[in-house]
């Protein structure tokens, strides 16, 4: 083949493949990766703390298995609802508190049941279940024995005896016929004031109402000497202008341990004589004050019925 031929030919094959419609090949413009898109998240409301439900502080009420007592004046029972002013008390967990007229200290102790049956037991001896209460003051009632010397009095106060057991038994006699007991009454009654089972020790009560008053009594003595208010807390001054205190806690205890230790109703305080008198509380005592949460019961922890 002619050599200028060869080179005619081969420029047409370039122009033919330079004409031909293979496909072509898209270079791909690269996909942006997608913008993450964020989502908002709840604001954190902060949780804030509960706010506490008050506790107050509760008394430890307890149940009474026997009492004896003497009726209230009628300004303190009709002020707090304390009918009753109790001379002793022996309480179901063993806690026995007495006290005895005319004595200002109260003293306490500690009982075991085999004690409290047994002192049951001798009012059973003595004839307490065979009495009859009738609260009369009548020359009739078999309580007393006038031997022709009966006189009506009106102003007096009962004084009572409980026992609960199965079936509570409940006595009363009235006071200014005490000398008038016949017997079994006066037995009974002679056994309960003077009962002393031995390691007794003085009672440091936790509540007291305290009635305060500015001068000396007009009933007090002249010669009675006015005793230092040590206490700073609370002041005779401020309690002077109120009616009447409620103290409980550590303060009642300070307040009663003064009172003890002198003895005396006429108080100084800032060179200002002060009359003081108090109501201790017992603790089956539901005073109308409105400032004490009161607790059930605490279970009872001696049998009801001594007998086997």
């Amino acid at each position: 083949m002619p050599r200028r031929f060869r080179v005619t030919l081969l420029i047409l094959m370039w122009i033919l493949v330079g004409c031909s419609s293979f496909p072509i090949l898209e270079t791909s413009t690269p996909t942006p990766p997608p913008t993450a898109t964020q989502t908002p998240r709840p604001t954190k409301t902060p949780t804030l703390p509960p706010t506490p439900t008050p506790v107050f502080a509760t008394y430890p009420w307890k149940h009474v298995w026997i009492k004896y007592t003497v009726e209230s004046p009628a300004e303190v029972a009709s002020q707090f609802g304390l009918k009753e002013e109790p001379l002793l008390v022996i309480y179901t967990d063993g806690v026995m508190i007495a006290a005895r007229t005319g004595d200002p200290k109260v003293r306490t102790q500690v009982l075991n049941t085999k004690e409290v049956c047994s002192f049951i037991a001798r009012l059973d001896t003595l004839g307490f279940y065979t009495l009859q209460d009738s609260r009369s003051t009548e020359e009739t009632n078999p309580l007393y024995d006038f031997n022709s010397k009966y006189q009506p009095i009106e102003d007096g106060r009962f004084a009572t005896l409980t026992v609960n057991l199965t079936n509570p038994k409940s006595i009363s006699f009235f006071e200014p016929y005490r000398k008038f007991l016949a017997r079994p009454m006066r037995k009974v009654m002679e056994f309960v004031e003077t009962y002393n089972p031995g390691r007794l020790k003085p009672y440091q009560p936790d509540r007291l109402i305290l009635f305060v008053t500015p001068g000396r009594d007009l009933a007090t003595d002249s010669k009675v000497k006015a005793r230092a208010w040590t206490l700073e807390t609370p002041s005779l001054m401020e309690m002077a202008n109120i009616p009447h205190t409620f103290l409980e806690g550590q303060q009642a205890a300070a307040v009663y341990e003064l009172l003890m230790k002198y003895q005396t109703s006429i108080y100084l305080e800032k060179e200002s004589e002060y009359t003081v008198s108090f109501r201790l509380l017992y603790p089956h005592e539901i005073v109308n004050v409105g400032s004490v949460t009161i607790t059930t019961p605490t279970e009872e922890r001696f049998p009801v019925n001594c007998n086997p």
